[in-house]
């Protein structure tokens, strides 16, 4: 999950775009229903660090404002994240 978080989170929230769920479900190679779960705990997070949290609207989503803070602090709120992908190291940082 690690990876397909940190990939939802660098489209979504550093990006203005909005990305249809059944997109993301494809790119993931998961299910529409993955996605949405996904989603809700990026918001969890996003909320948690006191971020905008993202949109999800008419099979949509989307970040009003793009999100200030790198994945590194998803890492931290949640050290599971990366033993699900131990390639994934805290000193990677999303562009």
């Amino acid at each position: 999950m690690n990876s397909r978080l940190s990939t939802l989170f660098s489209l979504v929230c550093k990006t203005k775009k909005r990305y249809p769920i059944s997109e993301l479900a494809k790119l993931c190679n998961v299910s529409n229903r993955t996605i949405y779960n996904d989603l809700k705990k990026m918001n969890s997070f996003l909320h948690a660090l006191e971020q905008n949290e993202v949109v999800i609207e008419k099979g949509e989503v989307f970040s009003p404002k793009e999100v200030s803070i790198s994945f590194d602090h998803f890492l931290l709120m949640d050290p599971d994240l990366i033993e699900t992908n131990p390639t994934y190291s805290l000193a990677t940082e999303i562009d």
